[in-house]
């Protein structure tokens, strides 16, 4: 059983060649595009889809964790880790070039919980980068005994990245061969490459840029899987008789040779893009060069036309100083004629100042006129009361008063 995919290679060779090399400068002109120094950091995500050939009892789960070796931080003890199960993801946080991600494999009790280790593989980074077109996809390693790199690296027969590297690159030569030895089918990509759901999980609606980039890693999966059905199909039928066995063999060497072809197809690719950026970079130099050329032409036009400007600037600034001459003539005599409204206004003022005290002293005369008039109203009206109880006494007592009457006194 394999994992299926969802696109092949096919699809890039029914693209036009031509555009096919232009997207493809990206993807194969630089390798460590992503890790451009060793302090460059980059996220990355990496997931374990499934494990084969381990060997478990009936109350045991596979799980799996990946983790830095040589980054410089607390080792954490293995019940602290994140075990992880089939195709979940964890992400790698500030890898750099040189790091190496070992994958340990772990057999876990359902019910008590314990774990042994299994297996394990350590993947560097810089391999992928340079070798494997920056990420792997659906790719099958075989898992080393536990312990066994650490063995190994102790007597110096796996000295530093290089040491590291060869043996990933067995670790996955071999993966689709032996079928019996345990091993992992893992990817391990740019935080970036994830599919919209979070999975890796590259589908055909992809954009086409983005198909033709990763088009290494898929061909490589690709590749180990036909292997891995061939190494099957020929081992179910090894009870077959010879003739057979035969046919499966003749179709094993045509599917390994198609894988050749198709390696040495990539690398020509390659070369093709690298002649073909080789080729663009002279024909910009070449552009560059007339771009120069047409500059210059362009600068003495801008120059004659400076020059132009400059004695229209010239004309303008006598012009300038001729109007200035005559403005500041009509300022002055606009001073002259704001001075003597200046003073009329003063004057104007003064003479108002005058006509307010003398209305105000009238308005208060009036005021004295009024109080002194409502006196003598006053005093009338009691002379006049007087009056009155006079003319009542003197009719009361028969005192004649020879035909004067109250009405002619009030008014004799």
């Amino acid at each position: 059983r394999t994992r299926p995919h969802t696109y092949t290679h096919t699809h890039i060779h029914n693209t036009n060649m031509a555009d096919f090399l232009t997207t493809l400068q990206q993807f194969a002109g630089g390798r460590e595009g992503c890790f451009e120094s060793a302090a460059t950091k980059v996220d990355a995500v990496a997931v374990c889809h499934e494990v084969r050939s381990v060997p478990l009892s009936s109350n045991e789960v596979l799980v799996s964790d990946f983790r830095v070796l040589n980054q410089r931080q607390p080792m954490h003890n293995l019940h602290d880790r994140k075990l992880l199960s089939a195709d979940q993801t964890i992400n790698l946080k500030s890898l750099q070039i040189d790091a190496v991600v070992q994958l340990t494999v772990y057999a876990q009790d359902r019910d008590s919980g314990a774990i042994r280790s299994c297996g394990e593989v350590r993947i560097p980074l810089r391999t992928v980068v340079t070798k494997y077109d920056q990420s792997l996809y659906h790719t099958w390693v075989t898992l080393d005994t536990p312990g066994l790199n650490d063995s190994v690296a102790s007597i110096g027969l796996m000295d530093g990245i290089q040491g590291v590297g060869e043996a990933f690159a067995h670790a996955m030569n071999n993966a689709p061969r032996q079928l019996s030895q345990p091993k992992a089918c893992i990817s391990l990509c740019k935080a970036t490459d994830l599919d919209p759901s979070g999975h890796v999980l590259w589908t055909e609606d992809l954009p086409r840029k983005d198909r033709i980039s990763r088009w290494g890693p898929m061909l490589r999966s690709q590749q180990q899987h036909i292997v891995m059905c061939a190494a099957q199909h020929h081992h179910q039928e090894q009870d077959r008789p010879t003739r057979e066995s035969q046919q499966d063999s003749a179709q094993l060497r045509a599917l390994l040779q198609r894988e050749e072809q198709q390696v040495k197809e990539l690398e020509i690719l390659r070369a093709n893009v690298r002649e073909r950026r080789a080729q663009q970079a002279s024909q910009q130099q070449r552009s560059a060069a007339a771009a120069a050329t047409k500059t210059k032409t362009k600068m003495k036009m801008k120059m004659k036309k400076r020059e132009e400007f400059d004695e229209q600037v010239r004309s303008l600034k006598l012009e300038l100083e001729q109007l200035s001459v005559e403005a500041n003539k009509k300022i002055e005599e606009g001073n002259v004629r704001i001075e003597q409204l200046r003073q009329e206004r003063d004057m104007a003022a003064e003479e108002a100042d005058r006509e307010f005290r003398t209305v105000q002293k009238l308005q208060e005369r009036k005021v004295a006129l009024a109080s002194q008039r409502a006196m003598l109203a006053e005093e009338k009206e009691r002379m006049m009361k007087t009056l009155e109880d006079v003319y009542e006494d003197c009719r009361n007592a028969g005192v004649p008063l020879d035909g004067t009457s109250l009405a002619g006194l009030q008014f004799g």
